[in-house]
C-alpha cells in the first residue's frame, strides 16, 4: 500500500444517504504518467459518491507493482451516470470515462483494472467545483 494522497475538503461522501454500492478497480494515467499517489473520486453530477486516496499494489498479474485504486461507489438507482475525477494535491482533473451505476456491480480488478486517463483538452475543472 502507498501513502494516502491529499483529499479536497469538498470531496466527502454522505455514506448514510445511499443504500447500495458498486466497486471500481482503476488504473489512473495523467499526461502519460501512471499515478500512484493522489485521490480518485466518483461523482454523479457534482455529488461525490466515492473517494479513494490510497492506491494499492497488486502482488500478481499483468499489473504487479503498478498502483491501482480500489473505489467503492455509492448510489441507490441503477443507471445513474458516474464520472471520475483525480486530485493531485493542486488540481482536480476530469477523467475520460463515465459509467452507469449498477447495484452490486464490479468494474475492473487487480488483474484487469479499468483504465482512466485525463479527459482530452481538460487540465482541471476548478470552475466545476467552485
Amino acid at each position: 500500500m502507498l501513502a494516502a494522497g491529499p483529499i479536497p475538503p469538498d470531496w466527502t461522501v454522505n455514506v448514510g444517504k445511499f443504500a447500495q454500492t458498486m466497486t471500481v478497480t482503476a488504473l489512473v494515467t495523467i499526461g502519460g504518467t501512471r499515478k500512484d499517489s493522489g485521490t480518485l473520486a466518483a461523482m454523479v453530477g457534482k455529488e461525490v459518491r466515492g473517494v479513494q486516496s490510497t492506491a494499492k499494489i497488486p502482488p500478481f498479474g499483468a499489473y504487479v507493482g503498478k498502483a491501482v485504486y480500489m473505489l467503492v461507489v455509492r448510489g441507490d438507482t441503477n443507471g445513474e451516470l458516474v464520472s471520475f475525477h483525480y486530485y493531485d494535491g493542486t488540481s482536480k482533473i476530469p477523467l475520460d470515462k463515465t459509467i452507469k451505476f449498477e447495484v452490486n456491480g464490479k468494474l475492473g480488478n487487480a488483474v484487469a483494472p479499468y483504465m482512466l486517463t485525463q479527459r482530452q483538452g481538460g487540465s482541471s475543472w476548478s470552475s466545476f467545483f467552485g
